[in-house]
C-alpha cells in the first residue's frame, strides 16, 4: 500500500493481531489516510524498517495499541522514541497498553510474562508522567481510536 506521509500511523501489536481492523475501517469511511505496517505474518523483511521508521518519524498522528496478544517489547520500547518525537516536533502519540499478556503466555513463558507485565506498567506510568499534550494515555482500543479521531480532526483543521 502507498501511504502518503503525515497519515496516522497505526503502530503496536503485529502477530496475528486484529486491532487495527476496526481503525483501519472506521478511517476508511472517514477518508482518514492511515499507514499500516503490519504484513502477514512471517513475510516481514528488515527492509521493511526504512518505510516504518519514515512513518513513526513524519506521521502527525502515532497511535501505538499494545494488546494483551504478544509480549510487544518492541512496541514498548519504541513509545519512548515515539514521546520524544511527538514532543519535540509537534506531532500525536497516541498510546494504549493492556497490562497484561494473554493467558496461554504465562503458562509457556512465565519469566518472561512476568518481565513484559512489569514492562507494560513501567512504560505506563512514565508516559503519564510526561505532562504533554501530545502525549495522551487511552484507557481502551475504544478510547484509543476515538481520540484519534478527535486529534486527526483537530490537525486537519490546523491545515486549512
Amino acid at each position: 500500500m502507498n501511504t502518503p506521509l503525515n497519515a496516522i500511523g497505526l503502530f503496536g501489536t503485529c502477530g496475528k493481531s486484529t486491532w487495527r481492523d476496526a481503525f483501519m475501517a472506521r478511517y476508511t469511511a472517514e477518508d482518514v489516510p492511515f499507514y499500516n505496517p503490519q504484513v502477514a505474518p512471517g513475510t516481514w523483511t528488515p527492509a521493511m524498517a526504512s518505510l516504518e521508521a519514515e512513518h513513526l518519524a513524519n506521521d502527525k498522528v502515532v497511535l501505538f495499541a499494545i494488546t494483551d496478544e504478544t509480549f510487544s517489547f518492541g512496541s514498548l520500547a519504541e513509545t519512548g522514541y515515539s514521546a520524544l518525537n511527538a514532543i519535540q516536533n509537534g506531532t500525536y502519540l497516541l498510546v494504549y497498553i493492556s497490562p497484561t499478556v494473554a493467558h496461554q503466555e504465562p503458562v509457556h513463558f512465565p519469566t518472561v510474562t512476568k518481565d513484559c507485565v512489569n514492562t507494560r506498567a513501567l512504560v505506563q506510568a512514565h508516559l503519564a508522567k510526561l505532562n504533554s499534550s501530545n502525549v495522551i494515555v487511552c484507557n481502551s482500543l475504544d478510547d484509543l481510536l476515538a481520540q484519534s479521531l478527535v486529534i486527526w480532526n483537530r490537525t486537519k483543521a490546523l491545515d486549512l
